[in-house]
């Protein structure tokens, strides 16, 4: 604002010294135009599009309403002839409106944003445009821009939509809410681990009504002297007719002897869910430190109803103030081996013991209770596995496979054909694929190939057969055999005829799987078969040949 301007009386008692009348309301008129510049704010047109503000803009209420986002300039510095003008900004749109510097200087703004429905009242003092006063939206929802610092700290519950994030201390304590039920130290005192169903969540409470002093605490946590911690929790003391309940930090030598415990952060009896903390220096000579729940008697002794007084989000933290309730111990941990109590149980037995594998005690299938009935049976039962006489796929190709008793052994079937192949007990049965052909294998000896393929369009560079397969057919030795003892192979009593496969090897290669006298890695015999499709080629050959000579001896007769 302008300087006001003072008349010069003179000297007293007729001022004949002093301004004359002429300068002297001259002075007053300059005043009066000063002031009125200063006593009334007025209103400038409003601003619907993003540009920069002028100096004729000093000393006016700036209503903006911008369609979009946008961003609004303010004069410049340089412009300003008085750093006592002012400038009301008013944001009356939805949108945000960015405020910056003149474009071209480097002037300090000092708030970069207007909020829909905020207001600023802002100076050019000291060479930069400071903010004197800062109006809210007209609802009662604040929005910070910047960092909100707040020295004393929140009074009450912070509700919070979306992520906070925060300065987090490492929790040193042990399933602090009862989220794992009483691990962690809590079983050896009067405590239940509950969870109520609604969003108080999981806590620890007394299962039973107290008429007596009941304390419990955590396992001891390795701790040296002149550590500064803070314990916190929450504290229900709904139930509590009579006594205090309370939490405390008890600090232990090396010897596990108590040195001393800190005061207790108790809750009134009848309140609800109540926040405490408590910070203190581990004293000389502390080794570990433990946190203690407990119910103490007051004038009128112990009196707490049953699930009357409980604990949650307990928090041990090297740290001089609380922090946000973490898990940090509770996850360390689950990555041991963690012994879940609260397994359900599958016919008796906790899940994949030796009760529930296949072929053990179980009977041979998994059994679990409370299951869902599938088709009247529960899961895996008998009657739900495939069975030939079961299934009744009506050719839809299901493989069944079942243990056959009386066979002792596992039988197999495709829809409801039942194969007449029955394995026992000691051998394991698989079939691979060959390249042209299913091989079949007992335990790791191949039986060789079921059958062989021979469909044109796989075959190419067909030829017809050109030797001598008479010639063939009398170097082949057919014999007769019994079966001994031998890998999977056992006598049966009988006779039977056919080939030795290396000696037809050496006739027809390629109506011989494997070599002879092979084993495998492990030492064991790897069995020669046969392939009957070359020989019956090479027979067929030869006997065309026979043909043909008849017929030729029958044309000379």
């Amino acid at each position: 604002m302008t300087a006001l301007q003072k008349v010069n009386l003179g000297t007293a008692p007729a001022g004949t010294d002093g301004d004359p009348v002429r300068a002297a309301f001259a002075k007053v008129n300059s005043n009066i135009d000063v002031l009125g510049a200063q006593a009334a704010l007025t209103s400038a047109t409003q601003i619907t599009a993003a540009q920069g503000l002028t100096v004729n803009h000093i000393g006016k209420r700036v209503h903006i309403n911008l369609a979009n986002a946008g961003t609004i300039n303010l004069p410049a510095l340089s412009a300003v002839t008085d750093q006592d003008d002012v400038l009301l900004l008013r944001n009356l749109g939805s949108t945000v409106v960015t405020l910056a510097a003149a474009a071209g200087t480097n002037d300090w703004v000092g708030l970069s944003k207007l909020n829909p429905g905020e207001s600023a009242l802002m100076d050019a003092f000291g060479g930069a445009w400071n903010v004197l006063m800062r109006g809210r939206s007209r609802l009662d929802n604040e929005i910070v821009n910047g960092t909100l610092t707040i020295g004393g700290g929140i009074a009450g519950n912070l509700p919070v939509s979306g992520k906070l994030n925060a300065v987090n201390g490492t929790n040193l304590l042990l399933n602090g809410s009862g989220e794992f039920g009483l691990i962690g130290g809590w079983q050896s005192g009067f405590l239940g681990a509950v969870s109520s169903g609604t969003a108080e969540g999981t806590y620890l409470s007394n299962t039973a009504a107290l008429t007596a002093a009941s304390y419990a605490g955590s396992n001891p946590i390795p701790m040296a002297g002149g550590v500064v911690l803070t314990v916190s929790g929450e504290i229900y003391a709904g139930g509590v007719g009579s006594g205090s309940a309370w939490f405390r930090i008890v600090f232990l030598n090396s010897s596990g002897g108590v040195i001393t415990v800190s005061p207790g952060v108790a809750a009134t009896p009848g309140a609800g869910w109540t926040f405490g903390s408590y910070t203190a220096t581990t004293p000389t000579g502390t080794a570990s430190v433990y946190v203690q729940l407990g119910v103490e008697a007051g004038a009128n002794g112990v009196t707490v109803a049953a699930g009357g007084v409980a604990w949650r989000r307990m928090k041990l933290e090297k740290n001089s103030a609380p922090s946000l309730y973490s898990q940090e111990a509770s996850v360390a941990y689950l990555q041991g081996a963690p012994a879940f109590s609260g397994r359900p149980t599958f016919a008796g037995n906790t899940p994949w013991d030796s009760g529930n594998i296949p072929g053990s005690s179980s009977g041979g299938v998994f059994k679990f209770t409370n299951r869902p009935n599938f088709g009247a049976a529960t899961p895996w039962d008998s009657a739900n596995l495939p069975r030939a006489n079961y299934v009744g796929t009506n050719g839809a190709n299901v493989l069944s496979i079942w243990w056959d008793p009386a066979n002792t052994g596992v039988r197999f079937g495709i829809d409801s054909t039942i194969n007449s192949l029955v394995m026992g007990v000691s051998n394991t049965f698989h079939l691979t694929w060959a390249n042209s052909a299913v091989g079949l294998y007992v335990d790791s000896t191949s039986l060789g190939n079921i059958t062989t393929s021979s469909d044109y369009r796989a075959k190419k560079n067909v030829k017809n057969l050109k030797i001598r397969a008479s010639d063939t057919v009398k170097a082949l030795r057919p014999v007769s055999y019994e079966w001994r003892k031998f890998s999977i192979f056992r006598p049966d009593g009988k006779r039977h005829l056919g080939f030795i496969a290396h000696e037809l090897q050496e006739v027809i290669p390629s109506a011989v799987c494997g070599e002879k006298d092979a084993v495998d890695e492990n030492g064991k015999p790897q069995i020669q078969s046969l392939n009957w499709a070359p020989i019956v080629a090479v027979l067929t050959s030869a006997l065309q040949e026979a043909f043909a000579r008849i017929e030729a001896l029958e044309a000379r007769a």
